[in-house]
């Protein structure tokens, strides 16, 4: 845990955190005789393919990391121990909502579903990062 929050303000340095790490409980666990792996990538194959070519159990000495597609890969960011990113639903002082925007700051624009206005809307909330959770 300590490892990644000093790293959460640091795209790359928390995927090679997350490389370095997911690596060595791999190779423990296949030290240890497990025989299959599996990974969720949360669209973050880079990880995945850095993870396994860390292991050597990629082909091509990497070469398909370079294909992994990452376009969504900014809107994912860290905000305290959770990822948040647009669509996910997080918690707030203002009630639950979700993401409709992720800056770079790691500041999200929420739509809050628990308020209803009139006219049927729901309030708009700019908040800065550790002001929200994801709801899991």
């Amino acid at each position: 845990m300590a490892g990644m929050e000093a790293r959460k303000d640091d795209v790359v340095a928390m995927k090679q955190y997350g490389i370095d790490y997911g690596a060595q409980m791999c190779q423990d666990l296949m030290d240890f005789g497990v025989s299959a792996l599996h990974f969720y990538t949360l669209n973050l194959e880079k990880v995945v393919f850095g993870i396994l070519d860390k292991v050597g159990l990629l082909e091509n000495g990497g070469a398909a990391a370079i294909l992994a597609d990452e376009a969504d890969a900014s809107s994912m960011l860290a905000v305290g121990s959770a990822w948040a990113r647009v669509g996910d639903t997080v918690k707030s002082i203002f009630g639950q909502g979700v993401v409709t925007e992720m800056r770079s700051s790691g500041a999200a624009v929420i739509k809050i579903e628990s308020w209803v206005l009139a006219g049927g809307q729901n309030p708009i909330a700019h908040l800065e990062k550790g002001q929200f959770e994801k709801v899991f």
